[in-house]
């Protein structure tokens, strides 16, 4: 035995994390960007395309930092609220969107895109930086620091800089980006007359024109995936797994609700995310625009106690959400969801510990921020300390206290019955063979307590999805072993461990399955103590029965049968019985099994007519 190596997988599919660039993301780093347009009156064209949805945009140089110089970057405004109201009361902190390479083959540090969010009513200034962090431990989400932003010579303040969700996004994090593409929210701008229309994954019909107003298309096609998405979540949610990565969505699910991200699915407001088909036909959710967590800007919607204690489960909103009614409905998802809800607020949500990470971020920016008089109704860093422990008021306005809020969540989730239960735990999980060859089972051992149901969770696809469960059988108080079968040469076996009981379920790693255990199979042949003229299967393929001779010196011990996943379905004494021996599976199903002789290192392939 040997104790296992976690492979941590940073990325959703895949085992290499791609750096490229990464240095204009990194949380340390808080660099200076300068905007000098070519078109003086580059302002009234960009506010006319804002209001007109245009996206038209305006060439400039931009300087990063000291040395940094791009020609003929590709400038708009951004944001819905963000722009609309602080352009409507005369501030100049309006977010911007650059594109490096609209216009010309370049790119900024390796990233092609660049959004500069004004943290306009987040007087922490912090928000979306903290929220990216948390979303990205158990899914791929934006990395995000901070900039100080000139326009034209002006310093307008201190920006939360962005990584775009866009194709380089995906194929960074799936080797793939040709699949359908939405960003999933209304094209009702902030003060527009017309009624929201939320992208709620709810069924309008068959015509796409129903769906255009709360989705995105950001590919070149893929409004029937959508539509066949959306009605296997109303009509069919017993095949949800087939459509959509069940585990990904539950995950986005449990982070925006454990901080309180109003902008998301199962916040309040219901958008700020994308959907993106993967080509192992699973949709993938991805979080986007995380300014308004925990609890953020209350915009008179409702008070920030109502906010805190908002439902985890949706029990007095599934119609408006049927996504959620869908996994909420599934007992085995349910569970799932709430361990996930458990390791994030073990993990993540340690008040002490975010608070360390909130005066890091600030202690950062602070040079800046007390010079940054647009921000937060011109207030600048005036309740930049004190919006982490509490509540700001200003004339009509509240944005939630960090601290405040995350106290009060927690209490609330806290108290909840489905997190005051005897959970699962997982003690240890070890495998016998690091790296077996191709005629070689694995065997899998585990010490757990509390549990009713302990099961393997494997797959071997190269994108680590539709993971199948293989039980593992109880040998003797707490210990636990499943075999898994012998898989092609080249085969790179992912697995996790699920445990459950009556109340609740545990996870190891508890990030599955974005985390996970693997080991490749060797393209090496295994070494057996029984040379092929020493051991004699015939006939196979069989149809009821088979024999095996074996020599004399190996007649000890036992001869074990197990099916393709792993579970051994016949034992054979070798003491005292002659040779050939002949073995009956005439009960059993046609399929492949796998014999093996315990004096012996190999496994052989039956195959059952």
């Amino acid at each position: 035995m040997y104790l296992l190596r976690i492979n941590i997988i940073i990325l959703l599919f895949l085992s290499v994390h791609q750096l490229q660039g990464q240095e204009l993301y990194d949380p340390e780093v808080f660099e200076k960007i300068e905007i000098d347009f070519y078109n003086d009156n580059w302002k009234a064209i960009l506010t006319q395309s804002w209001y007109e949805k245009t996206k038209l945009r305006e060439p400039a140089r931009i300087t990063y930092g000291d040395d940094i110089v791009l020609d003929d970057v590709a400038v708009r405004f951004k944001g819905n609220s963000t722009f609309s109201l602080v352009n409507d009361i005369g501030n100049a902190k309006l977010p911007y969107n650059l594109d490096f390479n609209d216009l010309v083959d370049q790119e900024l540090l390796g990233y092609n895109k660049l959004k500069l969010a004004n943290a306009f009513f987040d007087p922490s200034f912090v928000r979306e930086a903290l929220a990216y962090n948390v979303y990205r431990k158990y899914m791929p989400a934006s990395l995000s620091n901070h900039i100080s932003l000139y326009v034209e010579g002006d310093f307008l303040g201190v920006y939360s800089a962005s990584e775009s969700i866009n194709k380089q996004f995906l194929k960074k994090h799936f080797y793939y980006s040709k699949g359908s593409f939405f960003k999933c929210d209304p094209v009702l701008q902030f003060g527009e007359n017309g009624a929201w229309t939320p992208p709620d994954l709810a069924y309008y019909g068959e015509d796409s024109t129903s769906y255009q107003s709360r989705y995105e298309l950001k590919s070149d096609s893929g409004w029937g995936d959508l539509i066949e998405l959306i009605k296997t979540i109303e009509f069919d949610p017993d095949n949800l797994d087939q459509v959509l990565n069940i585990d990904r969505a539950l995950w986005y699910m449990a982070v925006s609700n454990a901080i309180a991200n109003l902008d998301s699915y199962p916040g309040l407001y219901i958008h700020n995310y994308y959907l993106f088909k993967h080509e192992n036909s699973l949709w993938q959710f991805l979080p986007w625009d995380t300014s308004e967590a925990f609890v953020g800007a209350l915009l008179n919607a409702a008070s920030s106690d109502e906010l805190t204690s908002w439902d985890i489960f949706f029990d007095s909103g599934l119609d408006a959400k049927p996504l959620a009614k869908a996994l909420f409905s599934n007992p085995l998802y349910k569970k799932q969801y709430v361990a996930h809800l458990k390791t994030i607020i073990e993990e993540s949500l340690d008040v002490n510990k975010l608070r360390e990470q909130v005066q890091i971020l600030q202690d950062r920016i602070r040079p800046m921020t007390s010079q940054d008089q647009n921000a937060f109704f011109n207030f600048g860093d005036t309740f930049m300390e004190s919006n982490v422990e509490q509540t700001t008021n200003i004339f009509f306005f509240q944005t939630a206290g960090i601290i405040s809020t995350l106290e009060d969540r927690l209490a609330y989730i806290n108290s909840l019955p489905e997190f005051n239960t005897i959970d699962p735990t997982i003690l240890s999980v070890s495998q016998d063979l690091e790296v077996p060859s191709s005629d070689q089972m694995v065997t899998i051992n585990a010490i757990a307590e509390n549990t009713d149901e302990l099961d393997v969770m494997v797959s071997t696809n190269e994108w680590a999805s539709h993971f199948e469960a293989y039980p593992m059988a109880q040998t003797n108080d707490n210990n636990f072993m499943a075999i898994l079968p012998a898989f092609a040469e080249g085969t790179e076996v992912k697995y996790y461990l699920r445990a459950q009981n009556e109340n609740a379920m545990k996870l190891m790693p508890e990030r599955a399955e974005y985390e996970f255990f693997e080991y490749t199979v060797s393209s090496l042949s295994s070494v057996s103590s029984l040379s092929n003229d020493e051991l004699h299967i015939s006939p196979n393929p069989f149809r009821d029965v088979f024999t095996v001779e074996i020599p004399v010196s190996a007649k000890h011990g036992f001869i074990e049968i197990f099916d393709s996943r792993g579970q051994k379905v016949r034992e054979i004494s070798l003491y005292d019985i002659t040779s050939p021996i002949s073995i009956n599976m005439k009960s059993m199903a046609t399929g492949i099994y796998y014999l093996k002789i315990n004096s012996d290192h190999r496994t052989h392939k039956l195959v059952k007519l």
